[in-house]
């Protein structure tokens, strides 16, 4: 330690920084300051006065031989320079009976002025639209009314520990909760369970750390973006709930919001790269297949901020060149003219994997790709152009499939099934067998649905069986093999618990997004049966369709026709189960019944309600509460 400069107050050093600079060392506190410190005797005789509390100030004007100057020139009107025992410098404004480490200037303070307006302003607009602010730190006491602990003396008991009840400068009161630094308008003792409570029984979200500094505050470390908070972030998750929207839509809302927040952290850096659009295909491949898993698992460079570029364009990616490229892979990957995907029904065009994709050797590197960029697709809250079936999206929930997935696939081949276990076929000799006759280019072969199931007749007794086995294998014919190259991709970037919440017609809407409808195009293309255009309930639920919002038309259109996406033709082309049908409401059911859906002849069954309030009731509860298909 070098010798302390006489000039200096006891226990202080003068030092250089290698840039040259001076700087101060206290060794009494430990700690540096580029100011130089007063005079031992300013010190001695700034010991006797308050230090500074953010609010007052002892006395109300300079007292005599009050230190009115400092190391960078005079101070203006009113203010002193103090020095508290530890050596540091503060300043004491007489004209408002204030404290302030900050030197005080013209420009300070004329933006004081500014603000104190400003808040005088803001506390007439919070009286008004009642918006929460706090501005306790630098309130009164007079403000806070009771202190952690202590019974406010209005009946309810004590207060939680760590709270305390406070009353805003319009005197209206609300509660902090200083262990998580939140702030809330609802009593606790009235809460079955406070947002704090419930967001501590969760657990943190993937890359997040409590920690407490060294005042004992407890505060969060987000290791993705190598940041901290003071906000918990299970409290955001939970504050994104509100009470007027429904409860599916909450539900749905939190789901997304939990798998943004646990699973879907933003990453930094970025992710660059540039494709040909002529080859965007390939060009996309070679990119993405580079990226290898770390020690993780994880293709975390994937997950960086995307930076994609066309060869020979100009233009930066905000965004928009990202949602291009999506739409343009997703429809070259999905094209069944590659030969990964075929459409599941010669009227169903929503996408399955091709059991003879084999044709191409790579074909299982091709299926890793898809699914890495279906998981981009996730992770960075973009869309793909096309959709799969619903036991496809099934499979990557890792649901198990059942005989009424077949319906949304083949509802010919669904109905066939549904007939032999509905009929007894003992006496009608079908000659049907466990054994079923598969194509493969152009060769038939026949494959046994268990062993020895060639030589096993098809009876009433074992028909259950029957049935189910040909159901699975209708829908997982030849691609056990490509749905696990693709699940091993997709996994590489979203984890299989990230989905748990999730049911395939929520993934739908995550991965293939909801697109506006045009209501007057939809009410232009339906047909009625046992009802006309000018029937009360016809108006109705035009009326109520009207209303809804872009989510609940996509939901509506989803439980009607099995999809929430419209053909290129838009509703005119709406396509069932013997080709070209348009969207049908039929009058059908009891006063106090729920619509059905005929996904196969996208028809919805409406039932004669008294009221317009009935008929909304019960269709919001159809389409957003309920599942399965009508029959015909």
């Amino acid at each position: 330690m070098s010798p302390v400069s006489q000039e200096l107050p006891s226990g202080w050093e003068r030092r250089t920084d290698p840039s040259g600079r001076t700087y101060y060392v206290d060794h009494n506190t430990r700690r540096t300051q580029w100011e130089p410190p007063l005079s031992a005797m300013a010190a001695q005789r700034s010991t006797s006065l308050s230090l500074p509390s953010g609010a007052t100030s002892p006395p109300t004007c300079v007292t005599p031989g009050a230190i009115t100057q400092d190391h960078i020139g005079p101070l203006p009107e009113g203010w002193e320079v103090r020095q508290d025992p530890r050596g540091r410098m503060y300043y004491v404004d007489h004209n408002t009976r204030s404290t302030t480490w900050q030197r005080p200037s013209s420009d300070m303070l004329e933006a004081r002025q500014v603000y104190m307006r400003q808040r005088e302003h803001l506390s007439q607009a919070q009286q008004q639209h009642g918006q929460r602010s706090l501005f306790g730190n630098q309130s009164t006491s007079s403000e806070i009314t009771h202190a952690t602990g202590e019974e406010p003396g209005d009946g309810l008991g004590p207060l939680p520990k760590g709270w305390e009840k406070r009353v805003t400068p319009t005197g209206r009161p609300y509660f902090v909760y200083h262990p998580g630094r939140h702030t809330q308008w609802e009593d606790p003792r009235l809460q079955s369970q406070s947002i704090v409570a419930r967001a501590q029984e969760l657990p943190l979200p993937a890359g997040w750390e409590i920690r407490v500094d060294q005042f004992g505050r407890q505060y969060f470390v987000d290791h993705n973006t190598r940041s901290t908070t003071f906000t918990d972030p299970r409290i955001r998750m939970l504050q994104e709930q509100s009470a007027d929207i429904p409860q599916y839509q909450r539900q749905f809302r939190n789901k997304v919001s939990v798998l943004r927040y646990s699973y879907c952290p933003k990453i930094s850096g970025k992710f660059t790269m540039c494709v040909r659009r002529e080859q965007v295909f390939e060009d996309s491949f070679r990119a993405i297949m580079a990226v290898k898993p770390d020690t993780t698992g994880f293709c975390n460079d994937l997950k960086r901020r995307l930076y994609l570029s066309f060869q020979g364009e100009d233009g930066l990616d905000y965004g928009g060149i990202s949602r291009e490229w999506f739409f343009l892979i997703s429809h070259e990957m999905l094209n069944p003219m590659y030969c990964l995907f075929q459409y599941a029904a010669s009227n169903n065009y929503q996408l399955e994997i091709n059991p003879n994709s084999g044709v191409n050797p790579e074909h299982l590197d091709y299926f890793r790709f898809v699914g890495r960029v279906v998981g981009m697709a996730i992770y960075h809250e973009k869309f793909i152009d096309n959709g799969f079936t619903l036991p496809f999206y099934k499979r990557i929930l890792g649901r198990e499939l059942t005989l009424k997935d077949l319906e949304t696939v083949d509802p010919d081949f669904y109905k066939n099934l549904l007939w032999i276990l509905e009929n007894e076929i003992d006496e009608l000799y079908l000659g049907m067998t466990f054994a079923v006759d598969e194509q493969e280019f152009g060769q038939v072969k026949e494959r046994e649905l268990k062993a020895g199931g060639a030589e096993i007749d098809v009876t009433d007794a074992n028909k259950q069986e029957y049935v189910e086995l040909v159901a699975q294998w209708r829908l997982s014919r030849g691609i056990l093999e490509q749905t696990e190259a693709f699940l091993q991709g997709f996994h590489e970037l979203i984890p299989p618990e990230a989905l748990v919440a999730f049911d395939e017609r929520e993934l739908e809407l995550l991965l293939i997004g909801m697109a506006e409808f045009d209501v007057d195009e939809w009410r232009t293309h339906t047909l009625y049966r046992n009802y006309n255009k000018q029937s009360k309930q016809i108006v109705w639920f035009w009326e109520v369709v009207g209303g809804f919002d872009h989510e609940q038309r996509a939901r509506l259109l989803q439980f009607v026709t099995g999809s929430c996406r419209l053909p290129v033709g838009g509703f005119a082309d709406l396509q069932g189960s013997n080709g070209p049908q348009k969207f049908c409401i039929d009058k059908c059911g009891k006063p106090d019944s729920l619509p059905r859906s005929h996904t196969c002849f996208n028809r919805l069954d409406l039932p004669p309600y008294k009221s317009k309030e009935d008929l909304k009731t019960k269709l919001t509860m159809a389409i957003e509460e309920t599942q399965g298909f009508g029959m015909e």
